[in-house]
């Protein structure tokens, strides 16, 4: 098989790895949706939605060699290693927020429900993420085997998709939709620009990674498994002694 091929063929299964995970969650949504809601009318808007991402992850993966040559030429400068450090630690501090406020900070408020909803979205896009990376195997762009270089090992490092992006969007996207926030959109894209310029991604990885965690914050409120702790608040203790300190949640 020539390189060219290699290259193409290896786009087309990268392109439709997060279709593939697509079709594993949104299932489970319309299944956890009431019989009256589950017609052709909202099973057609998801398909319309699924397919346009499949073509934005193809569009994006045009770009991947020439912006990751780009992004190694511009990595090392003041403005790149912020926008690093800060797109980096973003899905963590964005889940941890969520956390605090869902079951600590404003329990039995309309935001705890947010929060809460925010975590199982960016737990499944956690774990879709991943599951894709195993099916997918994709080299990082930090290998210098360029962008259709498929099945490398170990294949839990796959560059595809990217999982910060995907729970960054999860957490953001369901406070922006919550609070009618479009700025938080442009938030999460720090991420996305983060993973690219410190070579951990291609651009296509970053894309799927963003619709993914879009649709499962879109989806939170009719996700299958959804937790149980969503319909009350946990009961919390903590204790301080000169040789110990620890904190009980129980829900």
């Amino acid at each position: 098989m020539s390189r060219r091929r290699w290259h193409a063929t290896g786009c087309a299964r990268a392109a439709a790895a997060p279709a593939l995970a697509l079709a594993i969650a949104l299932p489970g949504v319309a299944q956890a949706m009431p019989a009256a809601e589950a017609t052709p009318a909202t099973a057609t808007p998801w398909a319309t939605r699924a397919t346009g991402g499949l073509l934005m992850v193809l569009v994006a993966s045009q770009l991947d060699a020439s912006v990751a040559d780009t992004a190694q030429r511009h990595r090392g400068g003041d403005l790149a290693r912020a926008v690093r450090a800060g797109g980096d630690a973003l899905p963590f501090a964005a889940f941890a927020w969520a956390g605090w406020q869902g079951w600590l900070a404003a329990p039995g408020t309309p935001d705890a429900g947010t929060g809460r909803e925010a975590v199982a979205a960016s737990l499944w896009a956690a774990t879709l993420a991943q599951g894709t990376k195993l099916a997918v195997a994709r080299a990082r762009p930090s290998s210098g085997l360029g962008p259709g270089h498929f099945d490398r090992a170990p294949r839990a490092d796959s560059s595809f998709p990217s999982m910060h992006s995907a729970v960054t969007w999860a957490v953001l996207s369901r406070y922006a939709e919550a609070n009618d926030a479009p700025s938080l959109y442009a938030a999460a894209l720090l991420t996305n620009a983060s993973r690219v310029l410190g070579r951990k991604h291609w651009v296509s990885d970053t894309v799927a990674g963003s619709l993914l965690g879009y649709a499962l914050a879109n989806s939170a409120d009719r996700l299958p498994l959804r937790p149980g702790w969503a319909a009350h608040a946990p009961s919390l203790q903590w204790w301080l002694t000169p040789r110990s300190a620890g904190l009980l949640m129980s829900f």
